[in-house]
């Protein structure tokens, strides 16, 4: 894309800037890129297990260190924008990949929610909640 193009495009809505947060967060993960992985979490991170952003940082640390990667599959990303937070709803299969395309091995299928809040002209995660999908 040419420079003059590229100046022209449009902003991604709020919406989609959610979506993309959340996207590319999946992806570090997926990669076991840690510092990007936790670039989007806010520093007033806190889940509703008390876990804040250094103990989720120690958390992934412990997660990539692990033998096997980390496959992450997202559904769709429903978001819900009111002022300055933003709410994110998906189901995702986390799981360990053997590095073949599909589904990770072993996957738990979970549904989020993820709350953002507007820091400067950044969308970051300041608190989410999982469960399964299937019971448990």
């Amino acid at each position: 894309m040419t420079l003059p193009l590229m100046m022209c495009a449009p902003e991604p809505s709020p919406e989609e800037a959610v979506r993309e947060v959340i996207r590319q967060t999946a992806a570090a993960c997926e990669e076991r890129r840690l510092g990007d992985a936790i670039a989007a979490i806010s520093e007033n991170y806190q889940d509703e297990d008390g876990l804040g952003r250094q103990q989720l940082y120690g958390l992934l640390f412990r997660e990539f260190a692990r033998d096997g990667g980390l496959g992450v599959v997202l559904g769709p990303i429903r978001v819900e924008i009111e002022d300055q937070e933003a709410t994110a709803y998906f189901v995702a299969a986390l799981g360990e990949s053997s590095g073949l395309i599909g589904l990770p091995d072993e996957a738990d299928a979970l549904e989020f929610e993820v709350v953002l809040g507007r820091e400067g002209s950044d969308w970051m995660i300041t608190w989410h909640r999982r469960s399964p999908v299937f019971g448990g």
